[in-house]
């Protein structure tokens, strides 16, 4: 998916275009912008919103500059699953500012309870105008395979071939071969693996609200972003700390564009009994803070 990005930025944009970016965001985005000579501009979203992209905020920040907006739902750093109706709403503005979507989905497929994921390109008169990203390192824990599709309009996929076949021609071919069957083969596997990382999410869940912490509730993918200020410490801090007296490693916010330094990213991806003694570990942490 990442390759898939900057080979589409570099289709797409001009020196001094714009990108709206969801804020948090994973970070690579920006430097495929800036390969371009564009300009990255976050869009926040907000812990009260679950971290949801709102609509309202990328009207504000479209100028006669913009290209591209780039959608990432379910979301890493935070989880966020922006609803139904707000794509639908997302969609009008799209289609009223002539935009570009990159909608990047390799968390499609690990959405939760009482959450819907609605691909924006389905909708009516976005196919022309959505490039759709996937891939297999999420869904099917493929990692190391780098493998990954794009869907889209021809004359922009024809551009990112050409400028694929300058870098590298084509993906490893066991690669596509693993992907083929992945896609073919059995699927009941991926339901079992969801409902895991679903009972290490509300076991995650129900740890940080008993240290006192806050969180946007993480519809998919399987981080959640939390608010560390009632520590009393800059979340740079605290997930310093954290590591140095525990050996718990938490990501801080700053490295998903947080200029608070209010927040941790929490990854439950490890087994549950580590999980467990994580967040024992955490809650100790935090006691000894307040």
């Amino acid at each position: 998916v990442q390759e898939s990005i900057t080979l589409a930025m570099l289709s797409i944009l001009s020196k001094d275009d714009e990108v709206l970016l969801t804020s948090p965001r994973f970070t690579t985005y920006d430097l495929a912008v800036r390969m371009c000579d564009a300009t990255p501009i976050p869009v926040p979203t907000f812990e009260k919103n679950d971290f949801a992209l709102m609509p309202e905020e990328i009207s504000k920040r479209i100028t006669s500059k913009t290209k591209i907006l780039v959608l990432v739902s379910p979301n890493n750093p935070t989880g966020a699953v922006t609803p139904p109706e707000k794509i639908i709403e997302i969609a009008e503005i799209v289609k009223n500012n002539k935009l570009i979507v990159i909608t990047d989905e390799i968390y499609a497929d690990l959405v939760y309870e009482n959450h819907t994921h609605l691909s924006i390109g389905s909708l009516e008169e976005m196919k022309g105008r959505t490039l759709t990203l996937n891939g297999f390192s999420k869904t099917y824990a493929m990692t190391g395979w780098r493998i990954g599709y794009i869907a889209g309009p021809s004359d922009i996929i024809n551009k990112m071939t050409e400028i694929r076949h300058a870098l590298s021609i084509n993906s490893c071919t066991f690669s596509q071969y693993g992907a083929i069957s992945a896609l073919k083969g059995p699927q009941d596997k991926l339901e079992e693996m969801k409902e895991e990382y679903n009972t290490r999410r509300k076991f995650c869940m129900h740890a940080l609200r008993s240290m006192g912490l806050s969180y946007g509730e993480p519809g998919g993918a399987f981080y959640i972003y939390t608010n560390v200020s009632a520590s009393g410490m800059k979340a740079s801090a605290f997930s310093e700390l954290l590591l140095k007296k525990t050996g718990v490693l938490l990501f801080p916010g700053t490295l998903f564009g947080d200029q608070e330094d209010k927040y941790i990213r929490l990854s439950y991806l490890q087994p549950m009994n580590k999980i467990e003694e994580a967040m024992n570990k955490m809650h100790n942490f935090v006691e000894n803070k307040k």
